[in-house]
């Protein structure tokens, strides 16, 4: 007969109590197959969410890559992310300005500023989600590629930043210096594109407001000496398709004429180039069509500067502070 209580019973080969249970060594499905050492497990490509990239993340893009950013300025409801939904509409439909659409890393940021503007989002007309103040995902990524452009660069691939800063930050780049010397992105820009609203233009209450707007803009950022002069400057009046239905004997557009000679005057000798065209990205009255006035303008943003990137190196790297600090580490090659 066996004497003891169960709980004191020892089955062999089980584990004593307050023993630790034998560790078996790991049986590998396929003792053939590769390891992952630590080393290469650092080279394994960084995965983007699809949404606008913050400034940490277009690092990791231009430092591998022949990238050019853009940098749209402009006051609040000027149409800065108006131009850049368009932009992205426009190459949905195909090749666009002899340029086929080759890729992006914010497909989502893209489409999230076209969402309002679309009929499943329940708005009857055109519009489009604001930027918000301060945001850090202010980088839209596209890249393009040649389509049987015999002048274009040997480099086929060409990369696009294009950020999307909120109006107000401009506006106070309007008025201060200091402010216009901590405005993102300003010291890396390689075009720097103004808009002036073209709906202001026609109203005689807010057209000298949008005259100055564009006039201090361009004169904190050259005082400031934020901005590089040779960057190429080009002035883009927006919703022109306002302009040229205005009911005022073309007065609107004889101020828009106006508006570019004072300009010309003031900071032609100033810049390398200032350039100057009329656009409708998402027009609302007449024969004008999505993105009017875009396919002139966005080759040169490609092609129109030398052939260049920009890297970081590993010092450079350590002494960074801030994700803006690391944008400003920005090498020309």
């Amino acid at each position: 007969m066996e004497t003891g209580s169960s709980e004191n019973r020892e089955t062999e080969g089980a584990p004593r109590r307050g023993s630790e249970p034998k560790k078996e060594a790991p049986v590998d499905a396929n003792p053939e197959s590769p390891q992952v050492t630590p080393s290469e497990e650092n080279t394994l490509e960084t995965c983007f969410s699809g949404s606008a990239l913050t400034l940490s993340e277009a690092t990791e893009l231009t430092a591998h890559d022949r990238v050019r950013l853009i940098l749209i300025a402009g006051d609040p409801e000027s149409g800065k992310t108006s131009l850049l939904a368009s932009l992205f509409q426009l190459f949905l439909k195909g090749p666009f300005a002899e340029f086929k659409f080759g890729g992006s890393r914010s497909l989502l940021g893209f489409d999230r500023r076209c969402f309002l503007a679309r009929i499943d989002s329940g708005n009857t007309n055109h519009q489009f989600e604001r930027t918000l103040h301060g945001s850090e995902q202010c980088l839209l990524h596209l890249r393009v590629t040649s389509q049987n452009r015999e002048d274009y660069p040997k480099v086929k691939a060409t990369d696009l930043l294009f950020s999307d800063l909120s109006g107000e930050e401009f506006r106070s780049a309007q008025d201060s210096l200091d402010a216009c010397r901590g405005l993102r992105l300003l010291p890396n820009a390689d075009r720097f594109v103004v808009l002036v609203d073209g709906e202001k233009i026609i109203d005689l209450k807010t057209r000298q407001t949008a005259k100055s707007s564009v006039r201090n803009i361009l004169r904190s950022v050259l005082d400031s000496g934020s901005m590089s002069p040779w960057v190429p400057v080009e002035v883009l009046f927006t919703k022109w398709d306002l302009v040229e239905h205005a009911d005022d004997d073309g007065r609107a557009v004889k101020f828009v004429d106006e508006i570019e000679s004072d300009l010309r005057k003031l900071f032609e000798s100033r810049l390398s180039v200032l350039h100057f065209n009329r656009v409708s990205p998402v027009p609302e009255k007449g024969e004008f069509k999505l993105g009017w006035g875009i396919e002139s303008v966005f080759p040169n943003w490609v092609e129109d500067l030398p052939e260049h990137h920009f890297k970081f190196s590993p010092r450079q790297l350590l002494s960074v502070k801030t994700q803006f600090d690391e944008f400003g580490n920005r090498n020309s090659c």
